[in-house]
């Protein structure tokens, strides 16, 4: 009988342990706003998200690459993307 409550316990306390991993891991993919992270990226000194609800926020310090004669990194997502959010020390 004792066999059989240590056993409970301890796959009671493995699957807590893997659900803590999951919510740190979705956690991590969530933007300043609480938004769900659905792409993201680098670009120079420059980082870029796109949530869930189309904000694109661009992160980063000094000035931001120009795309005047190249595609930004976000093209790809420009049909998804409604509203833009850039960091103060971004120098567009």
């Amino acid at each position: 009988m004792k066999r059989i409550i240590v056993l409970i316990l301890c796959s009671l306390f493995i699957a807590c342990w893997y659900a803590k991993i999951d919510a740190k891991e979705s956690d991590s993919k969530r933007n300043t706003f609480n938004s769900l992270v659905v792409r993201q990226g680098t670009d120079q000194n420059i980082e870029w998200a796109l949530d869930d609800e189309g904000t694109l926020t661009i992160n980063g310090t000094g000035d931001m690459p120009d795309y005047g004669n190249t595609i930004a990194p976000w093209h790809d997502y420009r049909n998804s993307i409604t509203s833009i959010v850039i960091s103060l020390h971004v120098l567009i």
